[in-house]
């Protein structure tokens, strides 16, 4: 597996299978996708603090979006993130990190994913 930490001018490329992001509270970036998304993030049952799953396809250049709730702990959202990975399989997946968070050192993914490819909160 490789970990790759992505420019700011290249998180919204192509090139990921899906995108992870904390919850709509804790990503910025996610709050400027949900306009390209018809509002699923904003009109989401999200309030129950469970992962939500969107398809975007034909509207952003990945297959889904994913949101995890983040709660502090970053190795736990690591762990959910790996936890909704087994169910997808995919080979690569793009990992927004909740807004403030700039180091990647605690950052732990299933080794069976080919490429996450990080982007700095």
């Amino acid at each position: 597996m490789a970990i790759n930490i992505l420019a700011s001018i290249d998180q919204y490329k192509d090139g990921d299978d899906i995108w992870v992001f904390a919850d709509p509270n804790k990503s910025k970036p996610l709050k400027k996708l949900d306009w390209y998304l018809n509002f699923q993030i904003h009109n989401s049952n999200f309030t129950k603090q469970q992962p939500t799953l969107i398809s975007s396809h034909n509207k952003l250049p990945t297959k889904a979006i994913l949101s995890i709730p983040f709660n502090g702990d970053i190795m736990s959202w690591c762990a959910s993130i790996n936890s909704a990975w087994e169910g997808l399989k995919l080979k690569s997946i793009r990992v927004f990190l909740p807004d403030n968070i700039k180091k990647t050192s605690n950052l732990n993914f299933h080794k069976d994913i080919s490429t996450v490819n990080v982007v700095l909160g």
